[in-house]
């Protein structure tokens, strides 16, 4: 293993309460992959403490050179969006019906993943911040984006790097 790049990756967790209340809105009280997914991926989770443990060899064995990207800039949590109300005639009485909506990034601003837990800590790490949002951190909106231009030149120094060493 020679490098990695993590975008906003929550090795400590991240805030995940609006998703699962989406998630659980969504699939009532069934079980699914998505509320798994999200309970290893909250803040203090013990899956995510786990792997740190798990994982802390692979560092200190081949020491690749990791790229933590890391968002600056709070991101609207997901709340539902476009509940409408309309009236239904019955017998002579009306009825208020609320006509389901839909989910959106809509909510009150949030940092998605700390600082803290987007970086790894390890003296192989380079730790990038990144003008932008969990949401959009990557995606770049031109070749001249400057986080796209970040990647590319250390994905170039990095071929290099394997390159030359191989003799190719």
């Amino acid at each position: 293993m020679h490098s990695i790049i993590f975008f906003g990756t929550p090795h400590q967790g991240m805030r995940t309460s609006d998703l699962e209340e989406m998630v659980e809105a969504e699939s009532g009280s069934y079980e699914t992959s998505r509320h798994n997914l999200l309970k290893q991926l909250r803040e203090g989770s013990e899956f995510l403490e786990t792997q740190k443990e798990e994982l802390s060899f692979i560092w200190e064995e081949f020491k690749p050179k990791i790229i933590s990207f890391y968002e600056t800039v709070t991101t609207p949590t997901v709340e539902k969006v476009g509940l409408s109300q309309s009236f239904a005639q019955v017998s002579k009485t009306k009825f208020l019906q609320l006509v389901s909506g839909h989910y959106g990034r809509d909510g009150k601003e949030s940092e998605m993943v700390n600082r803290f837990s987007a970086q790894l800590y390890i003296p192989t790490e380079q730790r990038v911040p990144v003008e932008e949002n969990h949401t959009n951190m990557i995606k770049f909106a031109s070749a001249e984006d400057r986080t796209y231009r970040t990647v590319v030149r250390y994905l170039k120094e990095w071929v290099d790097s394997i390159t030359e060493s191989y003799g190719i």
